[in-house]
């Protein structure tokens, strides 16, 4: 299957954003935890060294093998709703943020999810002059897919296919 191009990007606050939603079968505070409790972040994203808490540094470390050790300076966190940490390394430093709502049962896009709770997660990768979209779109659509199959128990997609696919759509929509 082909993965679709989900992200847009939008000015807030914080400055010009890549954002990216998703809608998910399970409470907001459920996804929370799966977004920020390293033994659940570790199966589709990376583990933290610690608990996210305002002012916090932590290492993390992707899933991926032979990843460096990056640290997240915690910015921003209300639980279970919203997160905002810059990630990287010196001189390479991401900022990243992520928001989490209950959907409500009129808002639900799946017929099938009758009767049971979800909830829509929205991230937001703050864009610096030269950060290339191409890179980035194809990376958060595939970890917040990864998360998807993690929750699910469904097969975990595959890189190549959403870089390969992906890459040139969103150079177009950063660049067009």
């Amino acid at each position: 299957m082909t993965p679709p191009v989900n992200g847009r990007i939008e000015r807030d606050s914080q400055g010009r954003a890549f954002v990216l939603e998703r809608e998910y079968p399970l409470p907001a505070a459920e996804l929370w935890r799966h977004c920020t409790q390293s033994e659940l972040l570790e199966a589709w994203f990376g583990s933290f060294s610690a608990r996210p808490a305002i002012g916090k540094t932590m290492a993390l470390v992707m899933s991926e093998e032979n990843s460096e050790v990056e640290h997240v300076t915690v910015l921003g966190c209300d639980p279970p709703r919203h997160f905002l940490g810059e990630f990287g390394r010196a001189g390479e430093m991401w900022r990243v943020g992520f928001d989490i709502a209950a959907v409500a049962s009129d808002d639900r896009t799946d017929a099938g999810t009758t009767g049971r709770e979800r909830s829509r997660l929205t991230l937001r990768h703050y864009l610096r002059g030269h950060d290339e979209l191409s890179g980035i779109g194809p990376g958060w659509e595939y970890y917040l897919d990864r998360l998807l199959s993690v929750l699910t128990h469904g097969e975990p997609p595959a890189w190549d296919e959403y870089f390969d696919t992906l890459s040139e759509p969103y150079r177009e929509l950063q660049h067009g």
